[in-house]
């Protein structure tokens, strides 16, 4: 992923994510209890404007399927 500076930062892979799992199980082993079940990789280096239209977007775009069901 390239961020706002240029450089490239790698996505971790699925495998330095297990090891992170792994290591911390003691954590893990008391979130998963309180619901905490999904991994989510927020891109950080992504810059917030990009970061802004892509979740005005799902907004609008969850607004226009809500409204379709009523």
């Amino acid at each position: 992923m390239a961020g706002i500076d240029g450089n490239e930062y790698p996505i971790p892979t699925r495998e330095q994510v297990t090891r992170l799992f792994i290591r911390n199980k003691e954590l893990v082993n008391e979130k998963v209890p309180q619901g905490f079940i999904h991994l989510a990789l927020t891109p950080m280096a992504t810059p917030v404007s990009f970061l802004i239209e892509r979740m005005g977007a799902a907004i609008l775009k969850h607004a226009a399927e809500d409204s379709t069901k009523k």
